[in-house]
């Protein structure tokens, strides 16, 4: 499991994956109604109130006590179905109910469940459950010790590690986890979690001071009391975390120490934040940035300049968005931004960018010669405007951005496409009559052509960017998408079958024919591929590598017509998954992969202008083309199909679309659209090693993998993920064999799916075979 803050708090890591249990794909489904967090040990039990805090969303079954978020069967579904006006689920969220003393199986079991539960059974089949995979209760051994639903920490199994480690839950939720990591967690240290550390405690107990007091009283709490007091000059007990809190924003002396340590790792302190937001300003001459009042203060006066943008002219507006930039840009670097403080502040950054990249337009006397511009740094402002949606966190921000952007970027934009169709109307456009770059020198063998739906030139780079953060080269190139730039045309043109394919006058919605055949269906496609030696290759499968092979993955325009201004905040999850793909080729030994696509797509804030046509001169009509019927003739542009010169295509002018309302939308003539990119990917690792699992038997948790190998420092893994060694569940053996056993030391992983994998030296994957952790049956 990958994070990008190794300071994260032990807590924020759980809070994440229980958030990740809530997600669905808004494509395919519906929001569940609510995640159920069985817990029949009660072992989360003592850090409630932690958890509490971290989590808004969570709702506790038990004794009617609304203030803490606790009450019966009954009062839950009214806070899940929103009829109690003074409990509200947080915007965005799935409402978590933790279920302390009850299992999965009482859920499951509904006519054993006890009656005080019963009205929340049914919510498992409208919901989700949150556990293991294994459809176990997930324990907080199982969360420190598992890699699929974990922290992938290695815990001693032991009744004293056990015990020390549910006695120090509380503190060890808010250690950083990485100096969890790298060792062997044993009883010491969970006890030494326990153990004096004057500053971590005192801003713990600054962070929530009612629990921590609450799990500190006695001799604990009378220590750090003692302790605190000739050190920081405060009693805690007396003086209050008001006080505390004036002491650390003013950092005199000692505070100094405290607030550097809050600095390193703010993320272990959640909620102190708030508590320091209740400290003003003493006075012109103490340092502002030490005080989230300040930056509170001056987020509101920014939204409301912001607000007050609207009414003013294209230019005036980026010349304010740019002044704005100057007085508030710094506060990016403080504290508080960090922790989601300054949303305004970092919108402003986005929004002062696209101002300044907008200012002037790029030239061009051809068609070429404005994509050169374009593929050099045109793409930018686009991906500019994608990263100031994508960083919205709330419907009026979003609105506001959208607003501003309107204004901004949409002048820009159709001033550039207007010009740019002009250019393709008196010299032609580039991409006709030409065979596309990325299918002129497909390789003879060993290469895989990996298929993206609607991947822009801007999200190109950013996929080129996140495959070398996995140490994976590429090189990205352009091409002119086929006309019109909608999947079904321009999809089949950048296949291995192109020359298969003819555009019959019969053919309907820009959908080519196989010659003699009739209309490109899928079969037909996968027909085609295989009778030219290409293997096509569904979900997670891998292929033999020394041929050739096509994958389809990471579909940007379906998740574009599904969400339109809010596909950038999709995306990044969408190129994760490209990417873990691509990974997985790459160690099942695939030497040269290229990444094509079909089209790129118009994004337009406020909308796209609407362009009527007469519908009685078209046979079809899209947003953004339209099929005129033979012999009509209208104003505009008018270019052929790429399949059929004598089929004539329509194109709206510059941004403007034939269907109103649309603010996501391909098939024109724009650089967004048709200047598209091909990446190439060169795996240098070369796989002299080869290997064939034979045989996997299972005895209660110990598994026998029978191996054919040759090859040297070949080893033998079991992971829940093919290309990914932090997966792994057991530990790995080096084959001297023909028989490896492999031990599954954690029972909670029993019924898991799992791969064996074969790993040379380098780390591909050789060979790879399915299994279920503790056998089938």
């Amino acid at each position: 499991m990958l994070w990008s803050d190794e300071m994260t708090a032990v807590l924020q890591k759980l809070v994440h994956i229980v958030r990740q249990a809530g997600n669905f794909n808004a494509n395919a489904q519906v929001a569940p109604a609510a995640l159920l967090w069985t817990d029949k040990e009660s072992q989360w039990l003592p850090a409630l109130p932690q958890l509490l805090q971290a989590l808004p969303e969570l709702f506790v079954f038990g004794g009617y006590d609304p203030d803490r978020r606790t009450g019966p069967a009954i009062w839950l579904r009214c806070v899940i179905a929103g009829t109690l006006p003074a409990v509200e689920v947080p915007e965005g969220q799935v409402p978590v109910i933790y279920l302390p003393g009850i299992s999965r199986s009482d859920l499951r079991a509904i006519e054993q469940t006890p009656d005080a539960i019963k009205p929340l059974a049914e919510l498992q089949f409208r919901g989700a459950v949150f556990g293991q995979i294994n459809g176990k209760d997930l324990t907080v051994n199982a969360f420190l010790t598992s890699g699929s639903m974990g922290l992938g920490l290695d815990v001693a199994k032991d009744a004293s590690t056990q015990k020390a480690m549910l006695a120090g839950l509380a503190q060890l939720l808010v250690e950083p986890a990485s100096s969890l990591e790298g060792r062997r967690l044993e009883a010491s240290d969970f006890n030494a979690l326990l153990s004096s550390d004057p500053i971590r405690d005192l801003l713990t107990w600054m962070n929530a001071p009612t629990a921590a007091r609450a799990g500190w009283e006695g001799n604990h709490w009378n220590a750090l009391r003692a302790e605190i007091k000739p050190a920081f000059g405060l009693d805690i007990e007396r003086d209050g975390e008001i006080t505390a809190a004036e002491r650390l924003c003013a950092r005199e002396g000692k505070w100094q120490q405290v607030w550097d340590r809050y600095c390193e790792s703010p993320g272990q302190y959640a909620d102190l934040a708030i508590l320091l937001a209740r400290v003003p300003l003493p006075d012109l001459l103490a340092d502002r940035e030490a005080y989230p009042s300040v930056n509170a203060d001056e987020e509101t006066s920014l939204l409301q300049e912001l607000q007050k943008l609207t009414t003013l002219s294209p230019d005036k507006l980026r010349a304010k968005l740019l002044e704005l930039e100057c007085s508030h840009g710094h506060r990016r670097a403080w504290l508080w931004a960090s922790l989601g403080q300054s949303p305004m502040a970092l919108l402003l950054g986005g929004l002062a960018e696209v101002a300044g990249l907008t200012q002037s337009a790029f030239a061009g006397l051809t068609p070429e010669e404005m994509g050169q511009h374009y593929a050099e740094n045109g793409w930018c402002v686009d991906a500019a405007v994608l990263s100031c949606l994508a960083g919205c966190q709330s419907g009026q921000q979003r609105k506001l951005a959208e607003d501003i952007l309107h204004l901004v970027y949409q002048p820009w934009l159709a001033d550039l496409n207007e010009r740019f169709q002009k250019l393709v109307q008196t010299k032609g456009y580039p991409g006709h009559g030409e065979v596309s770059e990325a299918v002129a020198e497909y390789q003879a063998d060993g290469e895989v052509v990996f298929f993206i739906d609607g991947l822009r030139l801007d999200v190109a780079h950013a996929l080129v960017e996140l495959l070398g953060n996995a140490n994976i080269g590429a090189e990205l190139r352009t091409h002119w998408s086929a006309l019109p730039s909608v999947t079904a045309t321009a999809k089949a043109a950048v296949s291995p079958v192109h020359q298969h394919l003819v555009g019959e006058d019969s053919d309907k919605d820009f959908q080519p024919s196989v010659q003699g055949q009739g209309g490109l269906t899928h079969d037909r496609f996968k027909k085609l591929l295989a009778l030219q030696g290409w293997q096509y290759l569904g979900e997670d499968e891998t292929g033999d590598p020394q041929g050739l092979a096509w994958v389809a993955c990471g579909d940007i325009d379906k998740e574009g017509h599904a969400s339109e201004l809010k596909l950038p905040g999709r995306i990044p999850a969408i190129l994760d998954g490209v990417v873990e793909r691509i990974q997985t080729l790459m160690q099942s030994g695939w030497q040269r992969i290229r990444i094509v696509t079909d089209h790129g797509w118009l994004l337009v804030p406020g909308k796209m202008p609407k362009y009527d046509l007469p519908k009685q001169a078209v046979e079809s009509r899209w947003g953004r083309c339209a099929q005129l019927k033979q012999g009509v003739k209208v104003d505009g542009l008018t270019l052929p199909w790429h399949w059929n010169t004598g089929t004539p295509i329509h194109y709206p002018p510059g941004i403007r679309s034939f269907i109103a309302g649309r603010a996501y939308a391909h098939g024109g003539v724009s650089l967004q659209e048709c200047l598209v990119p091909v990446i190439r990917i060169i795996n240098d690792t070369k796989q002299a090693a080869s290997a064939t699992i034979e045989n996997i038997q299972w005895r209660g948790l110990v598994c026998r993998v029978t191996v054919k190998a040759a090859g040297e420092g070949l080893v033998v893994d079991m992971r829940t993920k093919v290309a990914d060694g932090a997966t792994s569940l057991v530990t790995p053996h080096a084959i001297e064999g023909a028989a490896i056993r492999l031990m599954v030391e954690d029972d909670s992983h029993e019924g898991l799916a799992a791969v064996i994998v074969v790993v040379d030296a380098v780390g591909s994957v050789v060979a790879k075979a399915s299994t279920t952790v503790g056998g089938d049956d």
